[in-house]
């Protein structure tokens, strides 16, 4: 069984939808929603946001012995000028916060290499959000990334977890905000000691903001046209 993780339950919409033979189910006693997507049994789960819960969901995940490889799945911030909403970019390098790199072993089936079509990319992970544009470009500069490079929150430590147990692992994110694109407010603000963000202090701050939501309201948007191209991505990928 193919582990599927993300961070937020809003990045897996496009792959739950697609599944035939649904169950929910407890799968290394996470919340976990199972099926077969292109002839592949995968197990969907969300981890939460950030380092920490990132990869404490991606080790209970595989403590299971039926997950037999990793893929991560989710939006990011563009760090290359060529990327474009929705684009999708599959990480198989992964740069964590102190520079460490993950460098994704082969994705296969029945032990032949799997060469992906998908635009092979970096992604790399940071412990805070980048909102501003001036903020990614500094992060753009960085060597160890190899464009098309993207920016978020988790994959390290998905790839860490994954590395850990000796499972095959890959990395695939589409782009929710461009190089050049600030995000409608600084994120920040708003994350709780855990690394996710508080839902509901972010919509007591936006609801006297008519402007503010509206952005808030066209990012959710992009993310929802992103769930579906990482579903595609996703399905190409585990067909192969």
């Amino acid at each position: 069984m193919i582990g599927i993780v993300a961070a937020q339950p809003e990045e897996l919409a496009g792959l739950a939808k697609r599944l035939t033979t649904v169950r929910r189910r407890t799968v290394g006693g996470l919340e976990a929603t199972t099926g077969r997507l292109a002839s592949r049994d995968v197990c969907l789960v969300v981890t939460g946001e950030g380092m920490r819960l990132a990869g404490d969901g991606a080790a209970a995940l595989l403590s299971d012995a039926t997950i037999e490889a990793l893929l991560g799945v989710g939006v990011a911030g563009g760090l290359s000028a060529e990327l474009s909403h929705g684009d999708v970019v599959v990480g198989r390098r992964v740069v964590a916060p102190g520079g460490e790199c993950f460098e994704s072993t082969a994705w296969s089936r029945n032990g032949r290499d799997c060469e992906s079509p998908l635009r092979p990319g970096t992604v790399l992970t940071m412990e805070t959000i980048a909102t501003g544009a001036r903020d990614k470009r500094r992060l753009a500069e960085r060597p160890e990334l190899e464009p098309p490079a993207v920016v978020d929150l988790e994959s390290a430590a998905w790839a860490m977890a994954a590395a850990r147990r000796g499972c095959p692992w890959l990395v695939v994110r589409a782009v929710s905000d461009t190089l050049d694109e600030d995000l409608p407010l600084d994120f920040e603000r708003f994350r709780k000691p855990d690394g996710s963000i508080s839902r509901s202090r972010l919509m007591a701050h936006a609801v006297i903001r008519p402007k503010l939501m509206f952005e808030l309201d066209r990012l959710r948007r992009r993310v929802k046209v992103c769930a579906e191209r990482l579903a595609d991505a996703v399905e190409e990928l585990i067909a192969c």
